[in-house]
């Protein structure tokens, strides 16, 4: 599991993906990619990696809902992803607390395998990473997920 940015994004263009998500858009290096338009084509770029097969998990909103329909009228796999939709047991957990986060947490069983999906209802399946400040975000936690 990866979790890359926009840059990051610009300079994989071999990547491939089983599943793709594109969650929390917030306008970020809006210099770099010439205003919000070019950031969100340069994060949508994570949609191609999952080809025409793979399961795009995406969130919603103004950006979102274009590229999530874009993706259903090609025929592909989509999973709309809502803050509503995350595990109670993120509830109490201060260092998750936030739209984002939940949303972030919303689309981690996506991210695993079928049969593993349950586990992640556990309070278990949320572990927190001690001295985690900056440039270390919740939704690498999902990698850390027992199967």
């Amino acid at each position: 599991m990866l979790e890359l940015s926009s840059y990051q994004l610009e300079t994989t263009p071999s990547l491939r993906a089983d599943i793709a998500m594109l969650l929390n858009i917030t306008p970020d290096h809006l210099a770099r990619h010439g205003g919000m338009e070019g950031y969100v084509a340069a994060k949508a770029r994570i949609l191609d990696a999952a080809g025409a097969e793979g399961l795009v998990v995406i969130g919603t909103g103004p950006h979102l809902d274009p590229l999530a329909d874009a993706r259903r009228k090609a025929g592909g796999k989509v999973s709309i992803i809502n803050p509503a939709d995350a595990p109670a047991t993120i509830a109490g957990v201060a260092s998750l607390a936030g739209p984002h986060n939940a949303e972030n947490a919303a689309a981690a069983p996506h991210a695993l395998p079928r049969s593993a999906s349950r586990r992640t209802r556990s309070p278990r399946a949320w572990p927190v990473l001690p001295g985690c400040r900056t440039g270390c975000r919740p939704s690498l936690l999902m990698a850390a997920f027992p199967l």
